[in-house]
């Protein structure tokens, strides 16, 4: 995980729209920040096996957000399906997800972790965050990374996901898959 952590280091000093979006979520949460989702896994997969390169969209994890939003001039507040603020520029779209509020860990129950988050997700390669304050990949996604494969992680989640898209579970993974170039796990 040393060299995936790295990578992506290198890439996020190197990065003028990443340095920007990481501003914004420091100006609107408090403690931990983690990067999570498409951005991340789908970021390494083109470092690593030259996958399609990731759209500015990001989905970072707080351990709480500020109650009043703070935003650049050319920045606006809208919503996701869950409530949670979309923070969206000219330039990127970055969804702003407090811990305490994930779909999967309110549904299950469980306290808001981080590593309660990963059980949660529906596909392998969703399992990983990019930890900001430390600069390390965390979870077991990284597998599926190496691998270049996908597959389910949570099924019930999957399954969740895959009806409110309008498909089956085979469709959801062989989907992901595909786009990354990577092999599906059925």
């Amino acid at each position: 995980m040393v060299l995936l952590s790295s990578l992506f280091t290198e890439f996020a000093d190197s990065s003028s729209l990443f340095h920007e979006a990481k501003q914004v979520v420091y100006q609107n949460s408090r403690g931990k920040v983690w990067l999570v989702g498409g951005f991340l896994y789908r970021h390494l997969a083109h470092l690593l096996h030259n996958s399609p390169p990731p759209d500015c969209d990001l989905d970072f994890i707080v351990t709480e957000r500020e109650p009043m939003l703070k935003l650049p001039s050319d920045w606006r507040e809208e919503h996701n399906s869950f409530g949670n603020p979309r923070l969206v520029s000219s330039k990127c779209r970055i969804d702003l997800i407090p811990l305490n509020n994930i779909y999967s860990i309110l549904q299950r129950g469980l306290s808001p972790t981080i590593n309660n988050y990963f059980y949660g997700v529906p596909l392998t390669i969703q399992a990983m965050a990019y930890d900001l304050q430390e600069q390390n990949i965390l979870g077991d996604g990284f597998w599926a990374l190496y691998q270049k494969i996908v597959g389910v992680h949570n099924l019930k989640f999957a399954e969740d996901l895959a009806t409110k898209q309008g498909k089956s579970v085979e469709e959801l993974v062989k989907e992901k898959a595909e786009s990354l170039g990577f092999t599906p796990i059925l």
